[in-house]
């Protein structure tokens, strides 16, 4: 209670340096819980026996059959020699944790899919079989204009303080699909690239998080969630031309 309080007192602050108005305007549900509780911590051993941790969150299910979205280079390189992902993730782990009971769940997750990130489809698709229910946030098909409030949870490797408010900083969709946010919550840790970034406003996820910037550890660059339904259409149709021959 008292972590969930102090994130919605930084959303205030948040919304009155954006000049966005009164948090009651974002909308009428508790985005914040929902966010928590699909966000999952994965951990990713490569078949050399390397471990590193990312973020994943829920994004649909079938039943108890769900699927994440994470960041394609968590899972796989671009293979430029023959233009296909390789993927180098042997054993996949999504960890959720349950606030409330304070408990921690790993699954094993199956790699759907993943992109070629060259081509700016830094995207990965997760799928696992969880035992309880966890909240979806829709997608949305918007374009996130400049000064647009946003809000983000990660799971960086000591699960503490994963919250994480800013606002888009930069937005130019001529030079490719990336664009940058900027948090005023302070700096941004390792292991938070395949994290949702979700309007305030819309409380849909807008993008997700794939890589900080060198110029200040408070930006973030990240991919608009549009991008990513495209990609996973082209996967479903067995379109996708730079799928892995695994």
């Amino acid at each position: 209670m008292l972590k969930m309080f102090f994130s919605f007192v930084c959303l205030v602050f948040v919304l009155i340096v954006l000049g966005c108005g009164h948090p009651n305007d974002i909308v009428d549900r508790d985005i914040v819980g929902d966010l928590e509780a699909s966000t999952a911590k994965i951990t990713i051993t490569a078949k050399n026996g390397k471990k590193n941790t990312c973020t994943a969150f829920a994004y649909k299910r079938r039943g108890y059959l769900y699927r994440f979205i994470t960041a394609a280079h968590c899972v796989s390189d671009d293979d430029e020699e023959w233009e296909k992902v390789k993927i180098f993730a042997d054993k996949i782990d999504i960890v959720l944790e349950n606030k409330k009971r304070k408990t921690k769940l790993s699954y094993s997750a199956k790699l759907i899919a993943t992109g070629y990130q060259e081509m700016g489809d830094d995207f990965a698709i997760l799928e696992a079989e969880l035992d309880e229910h966890i909240p979806i946030l829709p997608l949305s098909r918007n374009r996130p204009g400049r000064k647009e409030c946003i809000l983000s949870a990660g799971a960086p490797s000591d699960f503490v303080s994963n919250f994480f408010y800013g606002y888009v900083h930069k937005v130019d969709y001529n030079k490719g699909s990336k664009f940058v946010v900027r948090m005023l919550s302070g700096e941004v840790p390792g292991g938070t690239s395949g994290s949702a970034v979700v309007s305030c406003f819309e409380g849909k996820i807008i993008a997700v998080v794939v890589a900080s910037t060198r110029k200040d550890p408070r930006q973030t660059v990240v991919i608009p969630i549009a991008r990513f339904l495209k990609f996973e259409k082209m996967v479903m149709r067995g379109n996708y031309m730079f799928s892995s021959n695994k």
